[in-house]
């Protein structure tokens, strides 16, 4: 989080409700959702504009979208390689954050999910994932921070080289 005040100011709160995900099958999903993350079907509604069903899936902590159009298809990039796929913007993974990555893992291994990898190790300070798809491949991240937690401005433990240096 930022230390300096926000320049934002409008005369009304704000709060981040939630991201949205386009689904091709929305009892699936909800199912899945609620399964392997522990969400609870909330606000359910049809919405005209888009020709959607509109599913909220709550968490104490989050909420999750999930849109479905009649005839809906998996996106081509569905089965895309992290890694690689930093190469194009856009938004690349859901993420989560917890304290026993073992733990996680083995509850995903229960959920038999499709998982990218286990109990990756993803720097040199300890930062750890394991990463799976959700069932229209999107990327769900769960990250375990090293020990003694985030750094606010630590330096990287690997210097950008000279072709990462570049795309800026």
């Amino acid at each position: 989080m930022l230390d300096a005040p926000s320049p934002f100011n409008v005369g009304t709160s704000w709060t981040f409700d939630n991201i949205a995900l386009s689904v091709t099958n929305m009892d699936r999903a909800v199912r899945w959702w609620s399964e392997v993350f522990g969400f609870v079907p909330g606000y359910r509604t049809w919405i005209t504009p888009l020709g959607a069903e509109f599913q909220i899936l709550e968490r104490p902590d989050m909420c999750i979208e999930l849109l479905s159009q009649p005839g809906s298809t998996r996106h081509a990039d569905a089965e895309v390689v992290p890694g690689p796929h930093l190469r194009t913007s856009g938004a690349k993974a859901v993420v989560f954050r917890t304290d026993d990555l073992d733990a996680a893992t083995r509850h995903l291994e229960r959920c038999e999910v499709e998982f990218v990898w286990k109990s990756q190790v993803l720097s040199e300070d300890g930062l750890r994932s394991t990463m799976v798809r959700e069932p229209d491949g999107v990327l769900v991240n769960v990250l375990c921070y090293p020990k003694g937690g985030v750094q606010k401005g630590a330096e990287l433990t690997q210097p950008l080289d000279a072709t990462r240096a570049t795309h800026n």
